[in-house]
């Protein structure tokens, strides 16, 4: 699974997000977040990539 499929599955599930109506607006509320934190892609990736808890 990849991990935008598996963030979208986490925030569908996550209780503290308001229930949405269709997996569409939920694709369209992480799309948007992920756009509004794109700058902090680069630094996860990194830390990831060594194993690092984030």
């Amino acid at each position: 699974m990849l991990r935008y499929e598996k963030a979208l599955r986490a925030f569908t599930l996550n209780r503290t997000v308001p229930t949405v109506p269709t997996m569409q607006h939920a694709k369209a509320i992480l799309d948007e977040m992920s756009e509004a934190h794109r700058d902090y892609w680069p630094a996860l990736q990194k830390a990831w990539k060594n194993g690092k808890a984030v």
